[in-house]
């Protein structure tokens, strides 16, 4: 997939093309792309007073517990519905088998 700024045929196509090529023959746009890229410096500044934590599985433990419990919910919401839709099922087995071929 090609990403066209000017269509095919467009008579502003070629003056584009040549003045890119012109900026990127001069050095000009490399030196466009230090200026403006020279003020990014990642500096990696490490504070021995603070606190870094990162992400360790203890750190999704609530996520997992409150979707495993939310997910337990609907599904025990869900056979006691069908148990209810279901009054001939009285076992837990057979109450199972009903939900799956439901």
């Amino acid at each position: 997939m090609s990403l066209q700024v000017f269509p095919r045929g467009s008579p502003l196509l070629h003056s584009v093309n040549q003045a890119l090529l012109n900026i990127s023959e001069s050095g000009t746009l490399r030196d466009l792309e230090n200026r403006m890229l020279a003020s990014e410096k990642c500096i990696d500044i490490i504070d021995p007073d603070a606190k870094y934590t990162s992400l360790s599985p203890t750190s999704f433990m609530v996520p997992f517990f409150l979707t495993g419990g939310t997910s337990t919910i609907a599904l025990l919401i869900y056979i006691f519905s069908a148990n209810y839709l279901c009054h001939g099922q009285r076992t837990m087995w057979g109450l199972m088998m009903a939900v799956i071929k439901r």
